[in-house]
This record gives structure tokens, C-alpha cells and sequence, in this order.
């Protein structure tokens, strides 16, 4: 869902590598910015990733739909970075938001 909300064109010269582990699944994964395009390895670490996040799904999905800021998580212990944090608050910066769904029907 991140990948869709990165405005490419700003993002174009941005490389940004983050490893993620999330408490609850025991899922590791990378996110690389790259290109102007975000991309995700599961299973995967960058020993080179400018960051490491640690949190869980439910702590980081409100942050992700816009029902909670980055900072209100990472203040409150939901989101803890070790390494550069800024290369997180750098990728957020680099979102847009977007109406969800689609219109089936329109007025004529």
C-alpha cells in the first residue's frame, strides 16, 4: 500500500533503505526507495539500511491509513527506530494521500 502513495516524481532521486521487524508476526522485511518506487523484500535485511524499525501491524496500520500521525506513534513507544530515524520521517514525507474506492455510478 506505501508503493501506491509515493509521488514517484519527487521521490525520483531519493534512495532510502529501511528494515523493518514487526513483535507480533515475526516478519522482518526491507523497504528500498529507489527510482522514484518503493519496493519490499520479505524475509530480507539490508545490513546497509540507513534504519531499523521495530513495531508491530497494529501499531503501525493507523499510521499508514492516516488515522494516527508518524510522530503520535513513535512518541507513544508504537514505532521505535534505531539508526537514522530521519530516513523514516524522509519516506513519509514523500506519501500522498488519495481518495480509496472508485465511483460506480455517476450522476448524468
Amino acid at each position: 500500500y506505501l508503493g501506491t502513495r509515493i509521488d514517484g516524481p519527487r521521490a525520483g532521486t531519493a534512495r532510502i533503505v529501511i528494515n523493518w521487524r514487526f513483535t507480533d508476526s515475526g516478519e522482518t522485511l526491507v523497504s528500498t526507495l529507489e527510482h522514484g518506487a518503493l519496493t519490499t523484500m520479505i524475509g530480507k535485511s539490508d545490513p546497509k539500511a540507513g534504519a531499523m524499525v521495530l513495531t508491530s501491524r497494529g501499531a503501525l496500520e493507523p499510521v499508514i491509513l492516516g488515522q494516527k500521525s508518524l510522530a503520535d506513534a513513535m512518541s507513544d513507544g508504537g514505532i521505535t527506530v534505531s539508526g537514522d530515524a530521519k530516513s523514516l520521517s524522509d519516506l513519509w514525507a514523500l506519501l500522498v494521500s488519495f481518495k480509496s474506492g472508485i465511483a460506480l455510478i455517476e450522476p448524468q
